[in-house]
């Protein structure tokens, strides 16, 4: 898809066409085409933008400026493609207003009259722009270059480009969230830094104020600049940007040196035997569930919340999964997991009247939600939620429900069953155990067995 289609996907009224059988931008004057030999890109239409008013020069086509409804859409049109610059902002919603009620502008004049009179002051931004005629009539004579928008304008633009992904459906809601809050970070590093000013220096300073943050991990401080090096590379693929910086490909270091006693620490967010008999003991029949999935099949609360009823055979003591973190991934495996005999009494006494979902709320709704309202990601889960609420409780330890699966995959990988840690944890194998079965069909896999009978019996529940 062009930038010109994705303008007209987001409802941004350009001045020029774009005519895909030449590949150049058209514009029809009294009956008579001219066309503008420039790409269909943000930069492309700026320069057709840019011969457009060289040629009205030319022909003694002036910009009226009396006109105040056409001159208002113009100055939209320019905001809309570079931006508000700084001192300016909220200008486009008072114009868009404006021009949705189809009111006139008051003068300077009245503004002032209806100010000292104690009346609504109306579209006052507006009148200062307009009132700016030499500004305005340079920036649609010669445009004004994309280089000089803010580098926040062209997150907003980045993300508005992946909440369409999401409404097309081709893109997650939860990697939509992601995105916007990484780019907290970088948006307050730039601040109202330009385009112009996105080269090497500021791609090594990015890094250095990265590793600088105290308080988070490295995989955070590496995600975060993955983030950024996406941004850049998305302004090139559009035609912002004429090179990329030639370090964003370098290798940049984010491994943190383990600090002592790190592996104590580890040891001890682990959940111990005595933790799993106090917890089944404490819970009701929907916790325990979900602990016994945790550990029995290394589940996630994303993974509990999908759980599907074709996916679980009682009869059989198994259960066939494939975790939706891996949905996109070629060789994603389908894991067919052995139910210890617990597992299967608790998941029988908890199964939800929905067709479809082994978990549901009381009102038959799943048990996550995942989405986007407009712009904003919205996320719920009620077994985090609940794992909260045990937890001041103190029916559950004070550690992460993730580490539930942690904790399988731990015992297992100090076994003889170590090859197997990656399949339990419905991974993609990388070692020659685990690539050398069929992981694509959902097969019983004896070692697999073994090593969840022996991880039952470690833990006291098989």
């Amino acid at each position: 898809m062009g930038w010109a289609q994705q303008q007209k996907q987001k409802g941004v009224r350009l001045s020029l066409t774009w005519f895909a059988p030449r590949k150049c931008w058209k514009k029809k004057v009294e009956g008579k085409i001219v066309y503008f030999k420039y790409p269909d890109s943000g930069r492309g239409y700026d320069q057709a933008l840019e011969a457009w008013a060289t040629w009205k020069k030319e022909h003694d086509q002036p910009f009226d400026p009396d006109g105040q409804r056409q001159r208002l859409e113009r100055m939209v049109e320019w905001y809309r493609v570079h931006g508000e610059p700084e001192g300016e902002e909220g200008t486009l919603a008072e114009i868009d207003k404006a021009l949705s009620s189809n009111q006139r502008v008051p003068t300077r004049l009245e503004i002032t009259n209806d100010y000292l009179r104690g009346r609504p002051v109306v579209f006052e931004s507006v009148r200062r722009e307009l009132d700016q005629a030499g500004t305005w009539n340079e920036r649609f004579r010669v445009g004004s270059r994309p280089t000089r928008r803010k580098l926040t304008d062209y997150v907003k633009s980045f993300l508005e480009t992946k909440l369409a992904q999401v409404k097309g459906g081709v893109r997650k809601p939860k990697t939509y969230g992601a995105l916007v809050e990484r780019f907290k970070a970088f948006q307050q590093f730039v601040g109202t830094s330009t385009l112009d000013a996105l080269d090497e220096e500021m791609v090594r300073r990015y890094y250095n104020h990265l590793i600088g943050l105290a308080g988070i991990s490295g995989v955070r401080k590496r995600n975060l600049f993955n983030t950024f090096r996406a941004l850049v590379r998305w302004l090139y693929s559009e035609g912002y940007l004429d090179k990329m910086p030639r370090n964003l490909t370098a290798q940049w270091d984010f491994v943190e040196h383990l600090k002592d006693g790190h592996r104590q620490s580890l040891a001890d967010k682990l959940y111990t035997k005595d933790d799993v008999k106090s917890m089944l003991a404490n819970l009701g029949p929907r916790g325990r569930a979900c602990v016994l999935l945790g550990l029995n099949c290394g589940f996630t609360e994303v993974d509990i919340s999908v759980l599907r009823k074709s996916e679980v055979r009682l009869a059989e003591k198994r259960l066939i999964y494939s975790r939706t973190k891996t949905v996109r991934v070629k060789n994603a495996p389908v894991v067919n997991y052995r139910l210890w005999n617990i597992t299967v009494e608790a998941l029988r006494a908890v199964e939800s009247q929905s067709k479809d979902l082994w978990f549901t709320t009381r009102e038959g709704q799943p048990l996550k939600t995942s989405k986007v309202v407009e712009d904003r990601y919205v996320e719920w889960s009620l077994v985090a939620q609940r794992w909260k609420d045990w937890q001041k409780l103190k029916k559950v330890p004070r550690k992460p429900f993730k580490m539930l699966r942690k904790t399988g995959a731990t015992t297992i990988g100090d076994s003889q069953y170590r090859p197997w840690v990656e399949l339990y944890l419905a991974d993609v194998p990388t070692s020659i155990a685990g690539k050398h079965y069929d992981i694509k069909s959902g097969k019983i896999i004896p070692e697999l067995d073994k090593a969840i009978v022996y991880l039952g019996k470690e833990l006291g529940l098989s």
